[in-house]
Order: structure tokens, then C-alpha cells, then sequence
């Protein structure tokens, strides 16, 4: 298990971008969570989307003063080859993990969670990412609450991954799932009014000559477009539900045992 280390992020430079309200309930939202001790773990700190976001959520919680940390596990090539077959049952792909494979996922996990523990690191709220990081909850000798991000599109999984990584789910008391129609392009447009939704080329194609056959059509749906993603697509509003799920999450107490899915 590895530290990555990141520095405060203000807001200051969403300031002339995202809405004042915005700004105000952010502000809110972290007053009565000042310290609050966060650790985000993923499978690495570099590449892919999710690293990405945590480069910029972590340091935005820094700055406003929760103990927000990150870290990442250590790379082991089984390892990843185990968990790129989870990524691609969840993806509906037809892969399974053997007897042996199960093992391994569990015994990296468990080692992992020792070192951290090695490490004497404690937090009042556990934010793992993505397959690799799921057995770990069941490691960490603590009751405080936990939640598991699935980022990989997992509307239509294969069944029999759903069957191995339930009884992993329930010792959390928070998961997160993408769901049927709800990718980050499908979450972010609505349709006609601030972009158009396709599903093959031809498709695209026709909406591409439409918009630069009629400007008046791509200047509204331009301009609605631009003022949505200032409110709904940028980090503070990602922070913002963060925030919000970590203030509900800590004020129960003791930690609710039950799995709620979520978008």
C-alpha cells in the first residue's frame, strides 16, 4: 500500500465558473466536516479516470480542511490480471475467476489491508474504488462506515460475477453502481435540450448535418449545454454529492449494515 500525495486544492478558480449558490453550499456542506479523516484507496495513481478524479477530489477536500487521504495498491501482476477479468464479467463479459484465482484476489487484498494496518492508519470514513479495492473492507479491523465506487459500466454484468462480489457488498454500507442508460455521456445530456443522444454512426452523422444546417437549433442547444455542465459535470459538483454522502455516513451511528445502490 502506497501514500500519494496531494496538496490542498481551493476553490478559488471555480469561482467565476460554477454558480455562487454553489460555492456557498460547498462551503456548507464541509463546515461540520472539518477533519473528518477520509482514505480513498484505488488501484493506482496514475492513468485512467479514476486517478484522475481523485488527483482533484482529494486535494478540493484538503483544502477545505478534511483530513482527506489517498492511497493506492501495491502492483502485482496476477493480481491485475485477476481483477481485469472482474472488470470485464462486470462489463457482461464471459469470465470467471477459479478456485485458485479467488484465493489470490483474497490473500493480495488481505495483504494489503495488513499493511495498511502496519502503517497505523485509521479513518472515520473508508472510500474504496473500483474490483480491486473490494475484498478490503472485510480486512480493516474497525466499524466505521465504508463505501465501494464501482466506476466500471456495470448495467448489464455477467450473473455469475454478481453472485462472487455480493457477499463482498454487504460490509459495506454504501455501494455505488452505474446503472442501465446512466454513463457519464447519458448522465450529462439531455436529449434535444442539451445535446443529442445516438447509438450508431449513421445517427450521429444525420445530428452532425442537422446542427450545421439549422444555427439557430446549435446555438440554443450550445448555450444549454454550456450552463449545464457549469452546474452538473465539473469537480465541485462531484465533491458536492462526496460531501454530502460523508456527512449522511458519519452522522449514523453505529454504521448501518445495509446495501444501498446507488448512481
Amino acid at each position: 500500500m502506497r501514500h500519494v500525495d496531494i496538496p490542498p486544492l481551493t476553490l478559488a478558480a471555480y469561482r467565476e465558473i460554477i454558480p455562487e449558490e454553489m460555492l456557498e453550499a460547498l462551503h456548507a456542506l464541509s463546515r461540520d466536516l472539518r477533519g473528518l479523516r477520509v482514505i480513498h484507496i484505488n488501484a493506482t495513481p496514475t492513468g485512467g479516470g479514476v486517478a484522475e478524479i481523485l488527483n482533484s477530489l482529494v486535494g478540493l477536500m484538503r483544502g477545505l480542511d478534511l483530513d482527506a487521504q489517498w492511497y493506492v495498491l501495491e502492483p502485482e501482476p496476477a493480481f491485475c490480471q485477476i481483477t481485469k477479468k472482474l472488470h470485464h464479467a462486470l462489463q457482461g463479459g464471459q469470465a470467471s475467476l477459479s478456485t485458485l484465482e479467488t484465493a489470490w484476489y483474497r490473500a493480495h487484498t488481505a495483504k494489503e489491508a495488513a499493511h495498511l494496518g502496519a502503517l497505523e492508519r485509521s479513518a472515520d470514513l473508508w472510500i474504496m474504488h473500483d474490483p480491486q479495492t473490494l475484498p478490503l473492507r472485510g480486512f480493516l479491523q474497525d466499524q466505521v462506515p465504508a463505501v465501494w465506487v464501482c466506476h466500471v459500466d456495470s448495467s448489464q454484468p455477467a450473473s455469475e460475477v454478481l453472485q462472487f462480489v455480493l457477499p463482498y457488498l454487504k460490509n459495506y454500507q454504501r455501494v455505488v453502481f452505474s446503472l442501465p442508460d446512466c454513463g457519464g455521456i447519458r448522465l450529462q445530456i439531455q436529449d434535444g435540450q442539451t445535446g443529442f443522444l445516438v447509438r450508431d454512426v449513421s445517427s450521429c452523422a444525420e445530428h452532425i448535418v442537422y446542427l450545421l444546417t439549422h444555427q439557430d437549433v446549435a446555438r440554443r442547444v450550445g448555450a444549454a449545454s454550456h450552463a449545464a455542465v457549469l452546474r452538473h459535470a465539473l469537480m465541485p459538483r462531484l465533491l458536492r454529492d462526496y460531501l454530502e454522502l460523508a456527512g449522511h455516513l458519519t452522522r449514523l451511528s453505529p454504521p448501518t449494515a445495509a446495501v444501498e445502490a446507488t448512481v
